[in-house]
C-alpha cells in the first residue's frame, strides 16, 4: 500500500524597504499559484495565518510593511517564532534591501512619495523605515539585495530561491 504523504501549507512573508521589491515578488508568487495579500492591518494577520494551517494545502503570500494599520517589528517577529515552533506550516520570510542612494533615485525616477516623509526629504523616510524593519531583517530566512537588480532580475533571483512548483529552497 502506498503512504499518501499530507501537503503541508506555505506561507512567504515578504517585507523589506519601500521601492526595493516588494510588490514585485508577490505579483510573482502570485503568478506561481500563491494567494496574496498586501497592506494588511497588523491587527488581522494571526487569522489570516490560522487559516493557512488548515486542513488544505494553500500557499499564502503575505506582504508586510510599516504602511499596515498597527504595524509593529517586534509583534511580527513574535507572531513567526510562535508559527516556526508550532511547525503548523513552512513559514518562509524574505526581506528585501536597498542602498539608499538607489532608492531615493527609483522614488524619484516614479515621482512617488516615500510613505514615511511625505512632507519630508526621502531620506529620512527611508532611515526611519529602516529602523522600523530591523528587527523583521534580522529575523528573515532570506535576504535579497536589490541594489544592482532590475524588476526582470529580481524575479530570476526570487525564482532561484523559491521553487516554485511547490518546495521552498530557503
Amino acid at each position: 500500500m502506498t503512504e499518501i504523504k499530507q501537503l503541508e501549507s506555505r506561507v512567504v512573508l515578504v517585507t523589506g524597504l519601500s521601492g526595493a521589491g516588494r510588490t514585485t515578488v508577490l505579483k510573482l508568487l502570485e503568478d506561481n499559484g500563491y494567494d496574496s495579500v498586501d497592506n494588511l492591518p497588523q491587527s488581522m494577520m494571526p487569522s489570516l495565518l490560522e487559516s493557512a494551517s488548515g486542513l488544505q494545502p494553500a500557499s499564502l503570500a503575505v506582504g508586510v510593511d510599516v504602511r499596515a494599520r498597527g504595524f509593529d517589528a517586534a509583534k511580527v517577529v513574535h507572531l513567526i517564532q510562535s508559527y516556526h515552533q508550532s511547525k503548523a506550516f513552512d513559514l518562509k520570510v524574505v526581506f528585501l534591501a536597498c542602498d539608499d542612494d538607489v532608492l531615493m533615485r527609483r522614488f524619484t525616477e516614479t515621482r512617488r512619495v516615500h510613505p514615511l516623509a511625505l512632507e519630508r526629504p526621502v531620506g529620512d523616510g527611508i532611515e526611519i523605515e529602516r529602523l522600523a524593519l530591523e528587527p523583521l531583517r534580522l529575523r528573515a530566512d532570506e535576504i535579497i539585495d536589490t541594489t544592482q537588480m532590475s524588476i526582470v532580475d529580481l524575479r530570476a533571483e526570487v525564482a532561484n530561491r523559491l521553487t516554485l512548483d511547490g518546495e521552498t529552497r530557503m
